[in-house]
């Protein structure tokens, strides 16, 4: 990502909320960082735990904690919810000689995220992908705690009576580069160029898509152009629609370029869809960039490699579902709607089909994996104690001034 640099922010705290307890769970304790920068399992093996610098000696299974928020950023407006400290996640820990102590053939799962989240449009009811601004990595925290055991991930309990079957599910894509701030200021940045090559190709695999449901292919463009130009949009060599971007104005104080977005509808004839797009203005001095290509579509229920993440809308209701994973032998099913609360689901293997009910009454984020699938984390340093909660009162504003890396 390129680094932004951002002159003395100030912003009004409101202290009542963000200093309501006595102090921060970093104040006190030996912490330790590491990062994950895409949705998954992670594993923390016994080397890893020792090089992070950690005293595995007679280290109490119990006693291992990690805290962190997840992905995304923080909200914009104070009146939005966040966590008022660094919550504890759930994890799980595989203690292969079941004698609660952390040896060499242990290990810690847990999940992680990538800083990038997608957020359901209740009003289009398609997923649309939101990019962090300030970082590609989310940190975590791994401290030994002995006063308290650590917040393990439990089972979910079981459901009977399923009255629906579920075995496909809502899918989603994007391509996003940030290239280019075209106005050398702000937070917007854009990604390929058209000006030179004005006809450029963008991929996306959706193994085991349902030929029979239309994508949607959402094109968010940027133009700066003295005429009205556009950008012909074609899927698999069939067209789709023509992106009109208006033209700019050269007066005082007007927009440096044009934004523009569309959402077309395309039936694939396969699992891979190859999106072309072809700018093209009157103005031979005309500029324009890509911003971000977003694809919704569906996909059937079933593993393809070694993990997979689902959700449906289209189940959703007051009834109990049956989700039916076909090519699922040895894998296990995460509840992750809540990134700090995950849960395990009680599934039953039928031949290849792994099958688990659940409620429909919200929209869950559903992630099946086998042992393959874990993938490791980034290891940090040791974190310095600090309390922010332990500040006095009497603060009226934080000032955030920019650091260069």
């Amino acid at each position: 990502m390129n680094k932004r640099i951002f002159i003395a922010l100030f912003f009004t705290v409101f202290c009542a909320g963000l200093f309501a307890q006595n102090s921060s769970v970093l104040a006190q304790g030996d912490w330790y960082k590491i990062s994950t920068t895409k949705n998954g399992i992670y594993k923390l093996s016994y080397s890893s735990v020792i090089d992070l610098g950690i005293d595995v000696n007679n280290l109490q299974i119990s006693a291992i904690k990690l805290y962190g928020n997840g992905g995304g950023m923080l909200p914009h407006l104070n009146s939005d919810f966040r966590h008022n400290d660094l919550p504890e996640m759930a994890i799980k820990i595989y203690d292969s000689n079941n004698n609660g102590v952390f040896e060499s053939s242990d290990y810690i799962l847990f999940y992680g995220m990538s800083a990038n989240i997608w957020k359901l449009n209740a009003s289009s009811n398609l997923f649309e992908h939101k990019t962090h601004l300030f970082s590609d990595k989310v940190y975590y925290f791994l401290t030994v705690d002995n006063h308290d055991e650590g917040k393990r991930v439990e089972l979910k309990n079981t459901l009977l009576n399923p009255t629906k079957t579920i075995t496909d599910y809502n899918a989603f894509s994007y391509h996003e580069q940030e290239l280019e701030n075209i106005i050398h200021s702000g937070k917007k940045w854009f990604g390929e160029r058209f000006s030179y090559d004005n006809s450029q190709n963008f991929s996306f695999s959706f193994p085991n898509l349902i030929l029979s449901e239309a994508v949607n292919i959402k094109t968010a463009v940027v133009g700066r152009s003295l005429q009205s130009s556009n950008f012909k949009i074609n899927a698999n060599s069939t067209f789709l629609s023509t992106l009109n971007v208006p033209n700019v104005v050269t007066t005082y104080a007007t927009e440096y370029a044009k934004e523009a977005s569309n959402n077309s509808l395309f039936n694939s004839n396969s699992s891979n869809i190859d999106v072309n797009l072809e700018y093209s203005s009157g103005d031979s001095g005309a500029e324009a960039w890509l911003n971000y290509i977003e694809v919704n579509a569906r996909r059937e229920l079933k593993l393809s490699g070694n993990y997979l993440t689902f959700r449906d809308v289209e189940s959703q209701s007051d009834e109990i579902g049956k989700f039916e994973i076909e090519n699922a032998n040895g894998v296990s099913v995460w509840d992750v709607s809540d990134p700090t609360n995950v849960l395990e689901l009680p599934t039953n293997l039928v031949g290849n089909v792994l099958s688990f009910n659940d409620s429909l009454n919200s929209i869950n984020e559903y992630m099946a994996f086998n042992s393959s699938a874990y993938l490791t984390p980034t290891l940090h340093s040791s974190v310095a104690n600090q309390d922010l909660h332990g500040i006095s009162n009497n603060i009226e504003f934080v000032i955030v001034s920019a650091t260069i890396s």
